[in-house]
């Protein structure tokens, strides 16, 4: 798991190896990756707010403004448990409790909520870690804000002198190659949080892992724009209408006339081109033809503009044909540079509430796939911290209203 990533050679002095791990098991030494572990538990930034249980109740006595009395109690939640039968797996809720004392001066007590992972058959470090990714996605889109993984064990079992089988944890660290820093969200801003979904949390589950691998392309283009904050608004963007466009694409209804038909077609407009032409354009335009039959970008976004409820368009599109033809003009020109488009773009601030728009639009469709309805979705987008100022200020963009 390690790579050399430099040496010194003092003299005199002693010779040092340098090396850069990528991943780091405490607590176990193996060299064949195909190693397997019966489960894993993972702690999240943030997992406790969005679990949204509070394990503690005190009671405090304050006399003249000051408290002379204090009772504490905890109580250990009560465990979830989901089937998630696409990953032949089961997903958990555990907990732990730590406390520390100095019986003079502090009593500190610590609560920590963990997601368990346990298949059916043991499996690799690669398979839980590339679940935990997933889980990791799902609970970013919930919260509204990126999430990451603070603490990892896998399990194995191990058996003692006496034969007995025990749960051994060993703990994994990986290299990040994103800030990994993550602010406190507060319970009440949360898009989504568990006792909002729990009566459907299995079957949410169940259709995330089931769809993540036909969506992947686009949850790859909006989750690089959530996870980097730092990344200019032309670029942003652009990757956010290429993830709407994929969207769609992933739908599988984007020709104009049955493909059969257009193939035929397509060989007589081939055969129409003038043999006259210099054989590099002749190519390009037989190239172009390939993808013909497809659905514009344009013809894209105004279906998944008009599979909304009016409501919903009523309250983050209005004018949506406005929307739509200047998406697409300055989609077109960031791609092309077209001078003649410049004055068409979406620019400055509306450009930044375009991109919010999108993230809002992306995240609709998505809780939509897993089983949500699209009013509630609208609600709880419009009363969440993420996107609540956000809303409220579309119908506000200069370009709708020139």
């Amino acid at each position: 798991m390690c790579n050399q990533a430099g040496t010194n050679l003092n003299v005199p002095g002693f010779h040092t190896t340098m090396y850069t791990a990528e991943f780091l098991f405490v607590g176990l030494h193996f060299e064949d990756e195909l190693f397997t572990f019966f489960s894993a538990i993972v702690n999240f930034t943030n997992l406790e707010e969005w679990i949204n249980i509070i394990p503690f109740d005190y009671e405090h006595v304050i006399v003249e403004k000051k408290i002379c009395d204090m009772t504490a109690k905890y109580s250990k939640p009560i465990n979830f448990e989901c089937n998630v039968p696409c990953i032949d797996a089961k997903i958990s809720s555990d907990f732990s409790f730590t406390q520390s004392y100095d019986k003079h001066r502090y009593l500190r007590w610590e609560h920590l909520t963990f997601l368990k992972i346990s298949p059916k058959k043991n499996k690799g470090y690669k398979w839980f870690l590339k679940n935990i990714f997933i889980l990791r996605e799902l609970l970013t889109l919930f919260i509204g804000n990126p999430i990451f993984e603070r603490i990892i064990y896998l399990f194995i079992e191990t058996k003692n002198s006496s034969g007995e089988i025990k749960k051994e944890p060993i703990q994994l660290f990986f290299t990040e190659y994103h800030d990994t820093t993550s602010k406190k969200v507060n319970t009440n801003n949360i898009i989504f949080n568990l006792p909002s979904i729990y009566d459907n949390l299995a079957t949410i589950l169940n259709k995330w892992y089931t769809l993540y691998d036909s969506f992947e392309s686009v949850l790859n283009l909006l989750f690089g724009n959530i996870f980097n904050k730092n990344i200019y608004l032309e670029y942003s963007f652009l990757t956010l209408m290429q993830a709407l466009e994929a969207y769609h694409r992933s739908l599988g209804n984007g020709h104009y006339i049955d493909q059969d038909d257009y193939d035929t077609s397509c060989e007589s407009i081939k055969n129409a081109i003038p043999t006259d032409l210099p054989d590099d354009l002749k190519q390009s335009l037989k190239s172009r033809l390939k993808y013909g039959n497809e659905y514009s970008l344009r013809k894209r976004i105004k279906n998944l503009f008009e599979s909304l409820n009016q409501e919903t368009k009523d309250k983050i599109l209005p004018k949506a044909n406005i929307i739509r033809d200047k998406m697409v003009d300055t989609r077109n020109f960031f791609t092309h540079y077209d001078s003649a488009m410049k004055n068409k773009i979406i620019s400055g601030t509306d450009l930044v509430y375009t991109n919010q728009l999108l993230m809002i639009l992306l995240s609709l469709f998505l809780f939509k796939e897993i089983g949500l309805s699209e009013e509630v979705i609208l609600t709880n987008l419009s009363n969440s911290d993420r996107f609540g100022h956000i809303i409220p200020n579309l119908k506000k963009m200069e370009f709708i209203n020139e």
